[in-house]
């Protein structure tokens, strides 16, 4: 899952400053949008405008609204596309920009129907860029080889549901999932658009409910996992393309709060769930363990996501906020590399901010981090 972070600081140049322990930070008055690594570049969208960095020379290139480019700041949805062209999008905004490295294109209509919002843009194995939100009467279209295709819902008594499920998952064989309701909102069903027509799963009819806000994720081997909370329970499924499983999670699954909680899955295949009881839950393919972070020093808080970079160090997203949402510690940084435990935020360090959004590791192990004020850069071992 991508993070979601709107910004509402003005438009201001993209600065970098080198610090020691290998600290680079791409300074901005203004919170990370969305970011993504393509081929040696990092793509950045933010308040800032659009930002590519070269990931070996850190040389930068900024379109904005001050160079007559980039029209406006609020876009929270990146992509860059198979060819390398560049999508934005916005839920609040009301046009898709199209950039493909030359020549922009605002585009505010397609096939005729006008564009509300986007809440979701991905793109499939096949090379089909996917965009999910509100265009005229319909919520799903893709783009390939310069035509934009609507795929409609499977009857006309279901419609596209967004409001458990703002995105869209896409798995490794290209096939497309959403979720679909009823016009009395009375059943939500899981849809699977294989490219051609949808299977439906009525998961609903086996005792799950598809009320709430969940969370999903593959794995290498395309198996699509879910999490899906309930106020008295949760209900971790696996599909692997015939059949649906539901797994024997520890009970502190069990346990959370009404809300979706990060799945993240590792290198090996491992499951881990970030839960607000203070535990990552990982599960092997076998068996469960309960990891309670209080016994690696972590306390008063929880984790709200997990990464693990090529030498098994943890880098945890924590939030010690408790219930205070405007705390700077909703989002501090702590690693875990087997043995010690360190934060790393404004008192031991030189970034300027405690607010980490999203992590991701490039080819070089590097790590980069989307935060309140800019991107940030760790390519040490400290």
């Amino acid at each position: 899952m991508k993070p979601k972070v709107l910004t509402f600081i003005l438009i201001l140049f993209f600065s970098f400053t080198s610090f020691a322990q290998d600290w680079m930070q791409f300074k901005a008055s203004d919170a990370v949008n969305d970011f993504q690594l393509h081929e040696n570049y990092i793509w950045t969208i933010s308040g800032s405008g659009l930002t590519r960095i070269d990931i070996d020379t850190e040389e930068k290139t900024i379109w904005n609204a001050l160079s007559f480019e980039l029209i406006d700041y609020r876009y929270n949805e990146l992509l860059v596309d198979d060819d390398g062209t560049v999508w934005l999008g916005g839920f609040i905004m009301n046009n898709l920009m199209k950039f493909d490295g030359t020549t922009w294109e605002q585009i505010k209509f397609i096939n005729g129907d006008s564009i509300r919002s986007i809440l979701d843009i991905q793109k499939s194995p096949d090379g089909k860029v996917w965009f999910y939100g509100g265009f005229g009467n319909n919520a799903l279209i893709y783009f390939e080889n310069g035509v934009y295709q609507e795929v409609s819902p499977p009857d006309s008594t279901l419609f596209f549901y967004g409001g458990t499920l703002s995105n869209i998952g896409v798995g490794s064989d290209s096939h497309i999932w959403t979720m679909f309701t009823n016009s009395n909102y009375t059943n939500k069903i899981l849809g699977e658009f294989t490219g051609t027509e949808w299977i439906l799963h009525d998961l609903g009819s086996q005792g799950i409910d598809l009320s709430h806000n969940m969370d999903w994720a593959y794995d290498s081997q395309g198996d699509l996992y879910m999490l899906i909370p309930t106020f008295s329970d949760s209900n971790f499924i696996k599909y692997d393309g015939q059949d649906w499983t539901f797994m024997n999670a520890p009970a502190d699954v069990n346990d959370f709060l009404n809300s979706a909680r990060p799945i993240y899955i590792d290198a090996n295949d491992h499951i881990w769930i970030s839960l607000d009881n203070n535990t990552f839950v990982e599960y092997d393919g076998q068996d469960w363990v309960t990891h309670d972070l209080v016994n690696i020093g972590l306390e008063n808080g929880f984790p709200d996501g997990l990464y693990i970079d090529d030498n098994g160090k943890q880098w945890i997203i924590y939030n010690e906020a408790g219930d205070n949402v405007n705390s700077s510690k909703r989002a501090v940084l702590k690693t875990f590399d087997g043995n010690e435990t360190k934060t790393i935020d404004l008192s031991n360090s030189d970034l300027s901010t405690n607010w980490v959004s999203r992590i991701m590791i490039d080819g070089h192990n590097n790590k980069w981090f989307g935060s309140a004020n800019g991107l940030l850069k760790f390519d040490g071992i400290n």
